[in-house]
């Protein structure tokens, strides 16, 4: 039988996503306020902060981006973690991520942690410049590369548009048709929740400036998400999202299985094995993590220096899976289309490497009907599988699974040149078995 975790409210881990400067940090820092996270010593720091760099209306988005040249750009850089908000029928933990195309690299690292999203969007900007709006394009396709369930659209800056339900509605189905066009279906079943993050309208409290709107504020919409299964059953796996060097803390989600200190776990690719020493969740010790757990664990026997994003621990008896060579299952987004030989960036999980297609083994049509064997190549808008070899050398290989064995850790992206041009699935590998030390 799976080991059941006590009965509490369900945790989720939550990507809020947007185009840049669509106000995604100020959603958060509003929403923080309104919870009473926020010290008036820190308001006063940032409002201070906004001053200096001639932007006053910045002050809240500086809640959350505290590093300086985050604050001097005016734009968030890195990825950021909040201890969990309780809700009425939940536990959220938000992960606020850039939105400039500089730093998509951090974005895919963290929504891939992510179990539901939310979609943050300037009302002005996608009904007069949605066509300009690439980023926002970018992260509607990771959200459903990632397959993230429940998304709430968060259609931003009403007090730009006067609070108007005639802009509301004609905004809301621009954003639903872009969400149509990279692959989702039924995006007119998502909550869509108008909101002023900087006057603070409809964030905590409902708004008196939309009496036209019956539905929940932001707050109260993050409460109606569920939590995904959560599979205790499987074995263990926890991608690495990020590592201290000091205390030499691997940080990452629990993606399946569970994990108990002084378990005896094995790190691949590089295949360590070692000891779990203390397990941490926000300053806090605990002796187990379940799948959908932030944590930070200390494990002895692994040099520091050996501990990397995107390598995966697991235990012994089921140890994660490997793979030199894998085949994927993807549809080909933009303009540019995939033959052989052809070298992108390959995204998978929260692992960033180059990659090669070395062969094209089917075309498939919308229906999902085989339609072509062995064909040359693929071109936008087609979907076939794939044969990818990652190109990680030392390394034998990376860590992947199959879309059978763990969906989460079977979705990959294709970028070149800060697009994606591709993304789909693991649905095989060839793999590197599991060298035990000396």
């Amino acid at each position: 039988m799976p080991e059941a975790r006590e009965a509490v409210k369900p945790l989720l881990n939550v990507a809020i996503m947007g185009h840049v400067d669509n106000g995604k940090s100020t959603l958060v820092g509003r929403l923080m306020i309104g919870l009473g996270r926020i010290s008036g010593r820190e308001m006063k720091n940032a409002q201070t902060w906004a001053k200096s760099v001639g932007d006053e209306t910045c002050w809240v988005a500086f809640l959350l981006d505290q590093h300086p040249s985050e604050r001097k750009k005016r734009q968030t850089q890195e990825d950021k973690f909040f201890e969990p908000i309780e809700t009425e029928k939940n536990f959220v933990k938000i992960v606020d991520l850039p939105g400039h195309e500089d730093f998509m690299a951090n974005m895919v690292r963290g929504a891939s942690l992510a179990d539901s999203a939310i979609l943050v969007v300037d009302t002005y900007e996608v009904l007069h410049k949605v066509e300009q709006m690439h980023q926002l394009r970018e992260h509607a396709t990771f959200i459903f590369i990632l397959n993230l369930k429940q998304p709430i659209v968060v259609l931003n800056k009403m007090d730009k548009l006067n609070y108007d339900e005639d802009l509301f509605r004609k905004a809301k189905e621009t954003v639903a048709q872009l969400l149509r066009k990279v692959g989702i279906s039924e995006p007119e079943k998502y909550q869509y929740v108008p909101a002023s993050a900087y006057e603070d309208e409809n964030i905590v409290r409902k708004s008196e400036k939309m009496p036209w709107y019956d539905g929940p504020t932001f707050l109260e919409a993050l409460a109606t998400l569920a939590a995904p299964p959560r599979a205790t059953d499987r074995p263990l796996r926890l991608p690495i999202f990020r590592h201290f060097d000091r205390g030499g803390i691997a940080v990452g989600v629990v993606k399946s299985g569970t994990l108990r200190a002084k378990d005896r776990v094995v790190l691949r690719p590089i295949d360590l094995i070692g000891t779990v020493s203390s397990i941490e969740t926000w300053n806090r010790r605990i002796e187990v993590a379940y799948p959908g757990d932030d944590v930070g664990i200390s494990i002895s026997g692994i040099g520091s220096q050996y501990i990397k994003p995107g390598y995966v621990i697991g235990h012994l008896k089921d140890p994660p899976t490997v793979a030199r060579r894998f085949k994927a299952r993807v549809y080909v987004f933009g303009s540019r289309g995939l033959r052989v030989g052809y070298s992108p960036t390959l995204n998978s999980n929260t692992l960033q490497v180059a990659c090669r297609i070395t062969s094209f083994e089917a075309r498939y049509g919308p229906d999902g009907k085989k339609i072509q064997e062995n064909p040359t190549s693929l071109q936008p808008g087609q979907f076939g599988d794939i044969w990818i070899e990652p190109l990680c050398a030392p390394l034998k290989g990376i860590p992947i699974e199959t879309e059978d064995d763990f969906p989460d850790l079977a979705r990959i992206a294709l970028r070149d040149q800060d697009m994606t041009i591709a993304a789909g699935k693991c649905v095989q590998v060839e793999p590197v078995p599991l060298e035990w030390p000396g």
